[in-house]
């Protein structure tokens, strides 16, 4: 059987490195200000300002509605980061992304969020040919500061990844989290694919399957 290509920044030769050197963050320090290599302005966000932003969500739309509100911001956010990011490749490689080999392309946008504190991220390619794109986040953002062994928290982060992953490919997708921090794991999982494909295993999720169960059905479900 093959093995999964599995990319993190781990995985890019030195002189790859997308965040390596000064070329990545500059800026005016003695102005508070930062920039990425793409002539982003960055901020930092601390848990505390996050967990404020999603308790007060919740409390002025309800469990039910968070969840839309949050995972909309995330797409919203994840489409111009992907823009963004593109940016970025092209002026560090001198083409677009999309003429750089799939997994240096994935190392990288593993290297990114890395660099902006979303955790250890990668990015399983195994169930390309199937339709199917695995997320791993090490140390996610929020999932474990929200509810501790309650999966399925982190609405913008799914958002976030459906709105980055179509427009790069140019293809609407969507995410689902289909695993979340425990007291024996500080791993948060998700799938994505077509819509119509990930709405059969929401019922699972909601009913407690796990992770591996929720891949494995959608490994069967072909689209329309």
């Amino acid at each position: 059987m093959d093995q999964p290509l599995e990319a993190t920044y781990a995985d890019m030769p030195p002189a790859g490195n997308y965040i390596a050197g000064s070329h990545y963050l500059n800026g005016r320090p003695e102005a508070g200000i930062v920039n990425s290599s793409g002539d982003v302005r960055l901020v930092a966000l601390p848990d505390d300002l996050l967990l404020s932003i999603f308790n007060v969500v919740e409390a002025a739309a309800g469990e039910a509605g968070s969840s839309v509100v949050l995972k909309s911001l995330g797409q919203n956010w994840g489409r111009r980061a992907a823009g963004l990011f593109g940016q970025e490749s092209q002026k560090l490689y001198h083409r677009p992304v999309a003429q750089l080999p799939l997994a240096e392309a994935l190392a990288n946008l593993s290297a990114v969020l890395h660099q902006h504190g979303w955790g250890q991220v990668q990015v399983d390619t195994s169930r390309y040919a199937a339709g199917l794109l695995v997320v791993t986040i090490a140390n996610p953002i929020l999932g474990a500061d929200v509810d501790v062994g309650q999966a399925r928290v982190e609405h913008w982060t799914s958002g976030f990844l459906a709105g980055f992953f179509s427009q790069w490919a140019g293809v609407e997708l969507d995410c689902i989290q289909t695993g979340g921090p425990t007291s024996r794991d500080a791993r948060s999982t998700f799938v994505l694919s077509i819509p119509e494909r990930l709405s059969s295993a929401v019922l699972m999720i909601e009913a407690g399957s796990s992770h591996a169960a929720c891949v494995a059905h959608l490994e069967t479900v072909r689209a329309a």
